[in-house]
């Protein structure tokens, strides 16, 4: 699979939960949330399954590529796809 590939697929069921997350936390305290705080809304334990979708949702344009500790922010695309609750 190469990164053309990814650009424009739909994000899976699972990355559709993490885009979600993302965007009930950013919209919940105004700033974006951190790798930690997702995998914890999400119920999970290990940070780096969150990180890994994160970096898919990154190559489908989902989310912004930046670096730092509050680095997942969405989108207009993100945006669009996290409030579609019919998107999968």
């Amino acid at each position: 699979m190469t990164l053309r590939s990814l650009v424009g697929d739909p994000p899976t069921p699972r990355q559709l939960d993490v885009l979600r997350s993302i965007y009930t936390l950013s919209a919940a305290v105004g700033y974006p949330p951190t790798l930690r705080e997702v995998t914890r809304a999400l119920g999970l334990r290990a940070v780096n399954g969150i990180w890994e979708h994160a970096q898919r949702l990154r190559h489908k344009g989902l989310l912004c590529a930046s670096h730092g500790s509050r680095t997942l922010r969405l989108t207009v695309l993100g945006e669009r796809r996290a409030r579609d609750r019919r998107a999968v």
